[in-house]
């Protein structure tokens, strides 16, 4: 009796799952650090969007720029919400409509000709929006440390 063999050892086929099962972690950890990637983006582009908010607003309320040396907390939910779009995040996080955590931090300078010589700081707070944790908070730096930027103003 002639018996022919046809197809894989049930050890190449382990050999090849293990092969694909180590592929695909490797491929999953590297999408995860994209995706992270891809989310500290939109949270930088909120902050750009906060701090030209806060331009355009002193544009049109010069009477409420802070005084020469002065400085001033202006909320995206109150005085920039006219000034932004809907700063809703990734995962349904809330960043500026619901909360007054979200705000520019507005300081002024010496005027040089003609220049109001403003400095923005933005602070981008964003929560979930069914629990209210924080989940971004834009770091300041102070010293040799980082601080929450909504402790630290």
């Amino acid at each position: 009796m002639n018996i022919k063999n046809k197809g894989f050892t049930l050890v190449e086929l382990l050999g090849v799952i293990v092969v694909l099962a180590i592929v695909m972690g490797i491929a999953m950890y590297s999408m995860s650090g994209i995706i992270g990637t891809g989310k500290k983006g939109i949270y930088k582009n909120f902050e750009a969007n906060l701090k030209g908010a806060a331009e355009n607003y002193f544009i049109d309320h010069t009477g409420d720029m802070p005084s020469i040396g002065g400085s001033k907390k202006i909320y995206a939910n109150t005085e920039l919400k006219t000034y932004l779009n809907d700063l809703t995040g990734p995962d349904g996080t809330d960043c500026n409509t619901s909360t007054n955590r979200s705000f520019v931090y507005v300081t002024r300078g010496a005027n040089i000709s003609n220049n109001f010589n403003l400095t923005y700081n933005v602070c981008l707070v964003c929560v979930n929006k069914s629990t209210g944790d924080k989940l971004y908070v834009t770091k300041v730096k102070v010293g040799s440390t980082e601080k929450d930027c909504d402790t630290y103003y």
